[in-house]
C-alpha cells in the first residue's frame, strides 16, 4: 500500500494541469479572438483588425480542432478543487464549447448567409465597427478592404461545401438575401 501511495505521490504533479483555470480561460478567450478577428472587433480588442476569419476548409477545420483541444484540457481540471465561482466558469464554458462543437457545420455553413447576417453583411458591419483614428486604425481597414475578395472566395468555397452536402436555406431566404444584394449594389 505504501509503495501504491508513493508512486500516486510522484506521478500526481503529472495528473494535474499545468496552468491554472483562470490562465486557461484567459488562453482560450485570447484563442477565439485570433480565431474570429470580426468578434475581436466587435469587442474592442484591435490587434485583429487587419484580417478575416479564415473560412477556408482548413481554417474551418483548424477553429474546430481548438475548440475540441480546449474542451479536452477543460475535462483536465477537478471541478471539486475549483472554487464555486470557478466551477460555474468552467461548466458553462463546457456546455459553450460542446454546444459550438454540435453546430459547428449547422452555424458554419448553413447560417452562412441569412437576410439579417452573413458574408454578405458583415464586411459593412465589421469595417463600421473598426476604430478610424490613427494611422494604423486606417492601414487595418485597407488591409481588410483588400482581403475582401480572398474573403468571399473563401465563403463561397464553403457555400459549395454546403450545397454538396444538401445545406441549404429555403428558397424565400435565398430570394430576401438577392433583393439585399442588389440593394448594396445599386
Amino acid at each position: 500500500m505504501r509503495r501504491l501511495l508513493s508512486i500516486f505521490l510522484l506521478v500526481s504533479p503529472f495528473l494535474a494541469p499545468a496552468q491554472s483555470i483562470q490562465e486557461f480561460f484567459k488562453q482560450t478567450f485570447e484563442q477565439h479572438l485570433r480565431d474570429n478577428p470580426e468578434f475581436a472587433t466587435g469587442v474592442g480588442r484591435h490587434e485583429y483588425d487587419d484580417r478575416w476569419t479564415d473560412w477556408s476548409k482548413a481554417g474551418r477545420e483548424q477553429r474546430r480542432a481548438h475548440l475540441q483541444q480546449e474542451l479536452q484540457k477543460l475535462g483536465t481540471y477537478p471541478l471539486a478543487s475549483l472554487s464555486p465561482q470557478d466551477r460555474l466558469s468552467a461548466r458553462l464554458m463546457e456546455y459553450n464549447l460542446r454546444l459550438q462543437l454540435d453546430a459547428f457545420d449547422l452555424e458554419n455553413e448553413l447560417f452562412a448567409v441569412m437576410q439579417q447576417n452573413g458574408l454578405h453583411n458583415a464586411v459593412y458591419s465589421v469595417i463600421d465597427r473598426m476604430p478610424a483614428r490613427t494611422l494604423h486604425d486606417y492601414e487595418n481597414q485597407l488591409a481588410r478592404l483588400r482581403a475582401v475578395p480572398i474573403y468571399i472566395d473563401q465563403n463561397l468555397g464553403m457555400l459549395d461545401d454546403a450545397i454538396a452536402r444538401g445545406m441549404m436555406q429555403p428558397k424565400v431566404v435565398v430570394d430576401l438575401v438577392v433583393q439585399q444584394l442588389d440593394g448594396q449594389i445599386a
